[in-house]
């Protein structure tokens, strides 16, 4: 079925501007992930590079991830932890400060590199999947998750 709305949507995509396909991938991609609960950001990295150059695939689907997850906590405002978010900020500052000194010496050739791989692991090697996704320390994920996303794009699932 996704492939066929990938045929479909790239054979729209003579008739209509690239940013009206990129939205309707994000907009379908974001459904998936809110239905699933994942996949739909690494779904969305992967098709990215086929419309747009490397440099700027991260911050653009940084963005999209941002939206779409914003609108989910807004829905969702009773549920948040919020005793958890401290850590998490702390670490993410953290990892920013960490993993900008690399992007910043990372030329923007090894930025499909570091996504293909990034995705081929998380589908490929569970022990890589099951590490990313269950952290107790959320100072340590938040510095990975923030430096990642860095590198490879919004990384929660």
């Amino acid at each position: 079925m996704l492939a066929d709305l990938f045929d479909l949507l790239t054979q729209l995509s003579s008739d209509y501007s690239t940013e009206i396909l990129l939205t309707l991938f994000a907009t379908a991609t974001s459904a998936i992930a809110g239905i699933l609960g994942f996949g739909g950001g690494m779904l969305l990295i992967a098709i990215m590079p086929s419309f747009l150059p490397a440099a700027v695939i991260i911050p653009i689907h940084g963005i999209v991830q941002l939206a779409s997850n914003s609108s989910r906590v807004a829905l969702s405002l009773n549920h948040v932890a919020w005793h958890l978010l401290p850590p998490f900020l702390i670490g993410s500052a953290i990892g920013l400060g960490l993993f900008t000194t690399l992007l910043f010496n990372l030329t923007s050739d090894y930025i499909p590199l570091a996504i293909g791989s990034y995705i081929l692991l998380n589908l490929w090697l569970k022990p890589f999947a099951d590490t990313m996704k269950h952290f107790e320390n959320f100072y340590l994920i938040g510095a990975l998750q923030t430096g990642l996303s860095l590198i490879v794009g919004a990384t929660g699932h």
